[in-house]
């Protein structure tokens, strides 16, 4: 249908911003688009104890949100009671879906009266960002108003392969693929981050679902890079978002302490690595030497343009993981 007037209400974990990683500029993008495609875009998201709300406000609006409504997360990234951790206990055993911690966050009252609210301005659909926010979708579809899904991956494969394959992730893994089930087959309509779990939600009978990649991408085919350079030593980099996320701090750590270490060995002084992202762990720190291995840690865009423009090659292990992997795409 065309987009132009189109009433769209986007329910999501946070507010994309500051835009750190590829979820974050995934979602600022989303919205962006489907701004500037016409629609009248409002946003319900989670937000952090600590987050500068009015700095989140203010942001919505200079990106042409229309309402913008923050819910403080009840369950995660949030220091609780020793009440509170036996009442989100034993609260799980409601639903054995609820087992599934990412997709209990979303029980809040709170964000279900928001959501309510929100429904009286009568939005002509409703899109959710991720799979997990399932716990949202019965009071939508009792207000009759079609529902369409944005997949950030596969929930239950990323879960096994960040987390590790136990015994007691695989009895994670149901909930989390139930939940899969449940929120795709409620769905008008799912997009998908890969051709690959097109197909696999397609297995799943999807309705409808459609690829649709990490929208972070075009920014970079516009910037204007220099042409390749015949110098030594070459800089070599890998960029991660976060080190807190077990495929980057598993890739960083296979560069630290067996690629550059063979090269060095097989070609001394040739290539410099260059470790960039935050919250690289300390222990990975101490190996880089910082000669042949430097952690450059996070960078503003800006800064991180400018010190890419002078890498020359990008080395992307990319070992586990599920979804689009955009750290293979980006550099």
């Amino acid at each position: 249908m065309p987009l132009q007037g189109v009433k769209m209400l986007k329910v999501m974990p946070s507010f994309p911003y500051p835009e750190t990683g590829a979820e974050q500029i995934d979602r600022a993008n989303g919205i962006r688009q489907a701004v500037r495609l016409g629609c009248e875009v409002s946003v319900i998201a989670k937000a952090v104890a600590w987050a500068d709300k009015p700095e989140l406000e203010a942001k919505a609006h200079e990106w042409g949100v229309k309402r913008l409504t923050l819910v403080p997360y009840k369950y995660s990234n949030k220091e609780l009671t020793t009440p509170e951790h036996i009442k989100k206990f034993f609260g799980k055993f409601r639903n054995p879906l609820y087992l599934d911690g990412a997709a209990y966050e979303y029980t809040d009252p709170l964000i279900k009266k928001a959501l309510r609210e929100e429904l009286a301005y009568e939005p002509d659909l409703v899109w959710f960002d991720y799979t997990y926010l399932w716990p949202l979708y019965g009071v939508v579809r009792k207000a009759g108003i079609p529902i369409l899904t944005q997949s950030n991956n596969f929930e239950p494969v990323h879960f096994l392969d960040e987390d590790g394959r136990t015994f007691l992730h695989y009895l994670k893994f149901v909930p989390k693929f139930c939940g899969e089930f449940y929120s795709t087959r409620s769905s008008n309509f799912v997009f998908a981050v890969t051709p690959q779990e097109t197909s696999l939600y397609r297995r799943l009978g999807c309705r409808k679902v459609e690829t649709l990649p990490t929208r972070g991408l075009p920014r970079f085919l516009a910037i204007p890079r220099p042409q390749i350079r015949d110098r030594a030593p070459l800089h070599v980099f890998f960029m991660g978002s976060s080190y807190n996320v077990e495929h980057n701090k598993a890739a960083a750590a296979l560069v630290i302490r067996s690629i550059a270490p063979a090269i060095r060995k097989q070609r001394p002084g040739r290539f410099v690595f260059h470790i960039f992202g935050a919250k690289l762990p300390e222990d990975l720190r101490r190996s880089c030497d910082n000669l042949s291995v430097i952690y450059e840690g996070y960078r503003k865009r800006d800064e991180l343009d400018s010190m890419l423009n002078e890498m020359d090659i990008a080395l992307v292990p990319s070992l586990m993981g599920a979804g689009m992997q955009q750290k293979v795409f980006e550099p």
